[in-house]
């Protein structure tokens, strides 16, 4: 259990570290639904309703993620599952659909479990973030900074391509960014952000 929860939790982190969704959509992701299988390829797909933006935000998993999301699917998440005391008819199915051999057109429901086998709640995902950057690096990051986190990065790595902040994050305008994003302390996150890296690579 612990090893599972430990999985899950890194999972989390690293999905949202690449594809840095809103908090809500990012704890919503879905089986079958916004997180799916397209090509041999995991993908998440927001309908328009279901975005801020108003918009469909279709974004495909990293290749060097997908084994990582199939050994959660395949191992981990069966046994957060199980953890449930009382399980219905259907998810006793579920759960025993959730084979090493399963795939990702096999299986439905929430992606993200809590120990106790049931659907993480908005709250308990952020907690789950948080506390894993805390331990792995020592800060506390929320589910929002990493969507802070881009603007720093396209700021100080993007060159001419400020733009990219917009459509990674799916803002309807340049002007959120600009009013919501760009702070001295994010400025100053970005600065201690660039000499790590670059001390990093050396």
């Amino acid at each position: 259990m612990k090893r599972a929860c430990l999985a899950h939790n890194g999972l989390m982190v690293a999905l949202l570290a690449v594809r840095p969704l809103r908090h809500k959509n990012f704890g919503e992701l879905t089986l079958g639904t916004s997180f799916r299988r397209v090509d041999s390829s995991g993908w998440i797909i927001l309908e328009a309703e279901d975005t801020k933006g108003g918009r469909v935000d279709e974004r495909q998993v990293p290749e060097y993620l997908n084994p990582l999301v199939e050994r959660y699917l395949a191992t981990y998440r069966p046994i957060l599952l199980a953890r449930r005391a009382a399980m219905s008819d259907c998810e006793e199915a579920e759960a025993t659909r959730s084979r090493p051999d399963c795939s990702l057109e096999d299986i439905s429901g929430p992606l993200w479990i809590a120990v106790t086998g049931v659907p993480l709640t908005y709250s308990a995902v952020g907690a789950a973030i948080t506390d894993t950057v805390e331990a792995t690096i020592g800060v506390r990051l929320s589910p929002h900074a990493f969507r802070r986190a881009v603007r720093t990065t396209v700021t100080y790595t993007g060159g001419e391509h400020r733009g990219l902040t917009q459509g990674v994050l799916q803002h309807n305008s340049a002007r959120v960014g600009d009013e919501h994003y760009d702070s001295d302390s994010t400025r100053r996150a970005g600065l201690e952000l660039t000499a790590i890296i670059r001390g990093l690579t050396k």
